[in-house]
Formats: structure tokens, C-alpha cells, sequence
């Protein structure tokens, strides 16, 4: 179940950077860091959740505590870098992406 989720995050965001740079080139908004940032992002998740470490993180203590400070020391950062809610709106139709903008952009209080 895990494998699935990371594979398709990792589709959905493809697809939406592929849709920005069709609309707006490379350069606008999803450079090559981004895609590297979200990429290590999500390998960083693969071998925290996915790997050995994630079997011996039921039985060792440290072992947990490894998968645990990958997952917030490296993958964290790196996927909030790579931003792929911008790219997963990226991905979804025109109109969704129109009502989502206009619903951050209304003022939080007041």
C-alpha cells in the first residue's frame, strides 16, 4: 500500500510539472531544483518506508528512530522544497485549478 502511494504521488506530480512546463516553460515555477528537491523527497520516503529499516523498525528501537529521523530531517524538507500540491494542481483541469486559486486568495479573517 505504501509502494502505491508513493508511485502515485509521484505520477500525479510528474504529470503536473510536465502541465506547468507545457504552459509556462521550466522556468516557470518548477525548476530543476524543485523536481530534484521532490525527487529526494520521495526516495528519502522510499527508504524509509520501504526498505529493511521499515521491517527492523518493528523489532529495534534504533532502527525506528533512524526511519523516523529520515522521514523528518531529509524527506520533510525536501518535499515542502519541491512543492507538489502546486504541481498535483498542476495536473488536475483548468477549471478545479481557477476555484482552488480563487479560495486562496479570499481573506482569512475578517
Amino acid at each position: 500500500m505504501r509502494a502505491t502511494l508513493l508511485v502515485i504521488s509521484g505520477l500525479v506530480s510528474t504529470a503536473g510539472i510536465h502541465a506547468a512546463w507545457r504552459h509556462a516553460g521550466p522556468r516557470g515555477g518548477f525548476g530543476w531544483w524543485r523536481v530534484a528537491c521532490f525527487a529526494a523527497g520521495l526516495v528519502s520516503l522510499s527508504i524509509a518506508e520501504l526498505s529493511p529499516l521499515a521491517t527492523l523498525s518493528d523489532v529495534l528501537f534504533s532502527a525506528h528512530m533512524t526511519q523516523h529521523e529520515i522521514l523528518m530531517l531529509i524527506a520533510a524538507p525536501f518535499l515542502v522544497l519541491g512543492q507538489p500540491l502546486l504541481a498535483a494542481l498542476w495536473a488536475v483541469p483548468s477549471r478545479f485549478r481557477a476555484r482552488v486559486g480563487r479560495w486562496f486568495r479570499r481573506p482569512r479573517i475578517g
